[in-house]
């Protein structure tokens, strides 16, 4: 798994339709946002991690939440929200199974 990390400004986003068919539908106003100092990830899974998703998954979890935070962001931006095709969110959610 390769995992680039991006310390930006900002974060604007607009869910244009849906990425995951099976899913509920978001709400209106969740469907577009701004996080303001974020920590942005780009995620890429590799062949070698189909053979144990589950601990690919929870090593680039541990890699995201080692990163540093910036001592200038606000206190509700320091905690790292790990959420699976859904908008940015200041909460840390791991999906079924990972816990």
């Amino acid at each position: 798994m390769r995992i680039l990390f991006l310390h930006v400004d900002y974060l604007e986003y607009e869910v244009k339709e849906k990425a995951v068919k099976g899913l509920p539908d978001l709400p209106k106003e969740a469907r577009h946002g701004r996080a303001e100092e974020a920590l942005v990830c780009f995620i890429s899974a590799e062949k070698r991690d189909e053979a144990n998703p589950i601990g690919a998954a929870k090593a680039a979890a541990a890699s995201i939440e080692d990163v540093p935070t910036p001592t200038s962001a606000p206190p509700s931006l320091r905690r790292i929200g790990l959420r699976n095709s859904s908008p940015p969110s200041r909460k840390t959610s791991v999906p079924a199974g990972m816990t």
